[in-house]
């Protein structure tokens, strides 16, 4: 059964998704947390907070973004390894395939949620690096879409 989770990086959600906990190693479950946590809270000791009431808001954020802009946040090693495994996996060949085809990659996905979730179970990408591949991108650079 789907859950939602959230993906922390650097003590503080950075997005929120909907699927495995299995498929998102070191996403935390907040699926029966009222309220529910967001992108912005922080998370340290097992406890979620909210951002401040009179805290900046956050910058914009987009979860589209050119391929080639969300290749480039995989490193050389990884990106090396996502492809000699594509050759010899036909689980990966056919995901990445679909992403390939696609205009532009999504984040938010669960498509993308799944695929990268996979790269991790497969050993192609460390654990930890998942929810920094689905964070959003913020608005401005070069390659991120509104």
């Amino acid at each position: 059964m789907s859950r939602t989770l959230a993906l922390i990086t650097a003590g503080v959600v950075s997005n929120v998704v909907v699927g495995e906990l299995a498929d998102f190693p070191g996403a935390i479950d907040i699926t029966e947390l009222n309220p529910r946590p967001g992108p912005g809270w922080t998370y340290v000791d097992g406890e979620f907070t909210p951002p401040a009431e009179n805290a900046p808001p956050p910058p914009a954020t987009s979860p589209r973004m050119t391929h080639l802009y969300f290749l480039s946040r995989f490193t050389p090693a990884e990106r090396l390894a996502v492809r000699e495994a594509t050759q010899a996996d036909p689980v990966l060949d056919d995901a990445m395939f679909l992403f390939n085809a696609a205009r532009d990659i999504d984040v938010t996905l669960p498509m993308t949620q799944q695929l990268v979730g996979y790269m991790a179970q497969q050993g192609l990408i460390a654990p930890g690096r998942v929810p920094e591949l689905l964070a959003e991108a913020p608005l401005g650079e070069n390659g991120v879409l509104p």
